[in-house]
C-alpha cells in the first residue's frame, strides 16, 4: 500500500447479488439483505483491479456470490481481486462489493469506483452529506450505465465477431503487449507490470483485455453503424448557410463613448477635441465625462454588428476606422461621441474551403444519433440486473466510503 495515499475509516457494504444471466432482473422481486458492514480503510490502490476479477467466486446453486466467515484462513491471490490492496478484506471474503451483472459478467464496485475515486474524494471532503450525496449519485449513475452499456455492446460484438478477424486482433494485442514491455519495463515483463499496476490500476494482461475490448467494439460500431450514414451535397450547402458566421467571422470591435446632457460640457469636449486632445484623454476626464471616466467610456470589446438602439449612431459607427470617432450626435437627452479603439477581423473561409470539415461533422451528428439509438435499443433488451437496485448499492457502498468522516 503506498504510504502516501489518504485513508478513509468506512463501513464498506459488501453486496451479493443473485444475478440470472438469461433475462433481466424483475424489479418486483424485492433486494437481498446487505450483508452487515465491516470497518475497513481503503484508499485509491483498493480499486485496483485483481487478475481474473474474481470470476471464479463460489456460488451457490442460484448463482449467489457466497462469502466466507471471518474466521476462514485468508483465500489465494487467484480469490482476493475484489479490493486486492486491503489484506483485511481479502483475508475474509471472496469477493467485496460486487454489485450486479450484465449478460451474465460480474460488476464489481472496483469498475465503477476506481475511475471517480478522487473526484468523490474531493467532493465527500467539501460538500455536506445532503449536497454530496446528490453529485455523487448522478456520478455513479452515469458510470454505470457507461459500464453495463460497453458490456451490452461486447457481448452483441463478440458475437459476430469472425475467427479471422479474432487472430488478426490476438496477433496486433501480442505486439502492443511487447510495446508496453518495451516502454514501461525496458524488456522486463516484471518491472511492465509493476509499473503498469501504479499508473493505470490495471496488470498488463488487464490492460491488453481492455485494449481488445476497444477494439472490437468500435469495429463493430463502425461495421454495423457507418454504412447507414449518407451526407449529400446539399446537406453540406445547408449547413455552411445556417453557421454562416462560424466560417465567416463577422468584424469585432472595441468601442468607447463619451455622453454628457450638460450643452456647456458638450461644447468645451468639442474644443478639446479640435485642439488635438486625444479621445480616450477625454473619456477619461472625470469633469468632462463624468459617468464612464474610471474606464475611459469603455462601451464593450469584441462588439459585433449594430450595437445601439440608434440607426444614426449604429450607421455613423460602422463607417469608422480604428482610432477615428464620430461627430457629436444627440441621441435621445445625451450628446454622444463615438470611438473606436480596435477592430478584429478572422479569417473568413468560403464553401470550397470548409466542406470536408462539414462533412465530416454531419457524418460524426450521424454515427452519434445511430449510436444513440442503438444503445436505447440494447437498454431495452439487454440482459442486466435493475439499473435501480445496483445504483442502490453503490450508493450505499459510496456513503460508507467517503462521508464516514461527516
Amino acid at each position: 500500500m503506498n504510504k502516501t495515499s489518504q485513508w478513509l475509516t468506512v463501513g464498506l457494504m459488501l453486496l451479493a447479488t443473485g444475478c440470472q444471466s438469461g433475462k433481466k432482473a424483475n424489479n418486483n422481486q424485492p433486494p437481498s439483505a446487505p450483508k452487515k458492514p465491516i470497518a475497513v480503510a481503503l484508499s485509491a490502490e483498493d480499486f485496483v483491479q485483481g487478475e481474473g476479477e474474481i470470476s471464479n467466486a463460489p456460488t451457490d446453486t442460484h448463482g449467489t456470490v457466497i462469502t466466507q466467515p471471518a474466521t476462514t484462513q485468508p483465500a489465494t491471490s487467484s480469490q482476493t481481486s475484489g479490493l486486492n490492496a486491503s489484506k483485511t478484506i481479502a483475508a475474509t471474503y471472496h469477493v467485496a462489493g460486487m454489485v450486479g451483472q450484465v449478460n451474465g459478467r460480474p460488476i464489481y464496485a472496483q469498475n465503477i469506483f476506481k475511475d471517480v475515486h478522487e473526484r468523490l474524494t474531493d467532493l465527500g471532503q467539501r460538500l455536506p452529506q445532503n449536497k454530496f450525496r446528490q453529485q455523487a449519485s448522478t456520478l455513479l449513475q452515469g458510470r454505470l450505465q457507461q459500464i453495463v452499456m460497453d458490456a451490452l455492446i461486447l457481448g452483441e460484438a463478440e458475437k459476430q465477431l469472425s475467427q479471422a478477424n479474432n487472430t488478426g486482433i490476438l496477433n496486433f494485442l501480442k505486439e502492443e503487449r511487447k510495446k508496453l514491455i518495451r516502454e514501461l519495463g525496458r524488456g522486463s515483463e516484471e518491472l511492465a507490470n509493476e509499473r503498469s499496476r501504479t499508473t493505470s490500476g490495471m496488470s498488463l494482461d488487464q490492460r491488453i483485455s481492455e485494449r481488445r475490448n476497444q477494439i472490437i467494439v468500435q469495429s463493430y460500431l463502425k461495421e454495423k453503424l457507418w454504412p447507414k450514414i449518407n451526407v449529400s451535397r446539399k446537406d453540406i450547402e445547408r449547413y455552411y448557410h445556417d453557421h454562416f458566421e462560424d466560417f465567416n467571422p463577422p468584424q469585432t470591435r472595441t468601442i468607447h463613448m463619451i455622453r454628457t446632457r450638460n450643452d456647456n460640457v458638450a461644447n468645451q469636449i468639442d474644443k478639446e477635441l479640435t485642439r488635438g486632445r486625444s479621445f480616450l484623454d477625454i473619456a477619461g476626464d472625470n469633469v468632462l465625462n463624468p459617468r464612464d471616466w474610471e474606464k475611459k467610456g469603455l462601451f464593450g470589446k469584441d462588439i459585433k454588428g449594430n450595437p445601439f438602439g440608434n440607426d444614426a449612431l449604429n450607421q455613423a459607427t460602422l463607417t469608422l476606422g480604428v482610432g477615428q470617432y464620430t461627430p457629436r450626435m444627440k441621441v435621445g437627452s445625451m450628446h454622444t461621441w463615438v470611438y473606436i479603439d480596435s477592430v478584429t477581423q478572422d479569417q473568413a473561409h468560403s464553401l470550397r474551403e470548409v466542406q470536408l470539415e462539414i462533412e465530416r461533422i454531419l457524418k460524426q451528428q450521424q454515427y452519434n444519433n445511430y449510436t444513440e439509438q442503438y444503445q436505447k435499443r440494447l437498454l431495452d433488451e439487454g440482459s442486466y440486473n435493475d439499473m435501480q437496485v445496483m445504483h442502490k448499492r453503490l450508493m450505499d457502498i459510496c456513503m460508507s466510503i467517503y462521508v464516514a468522516q461527516q
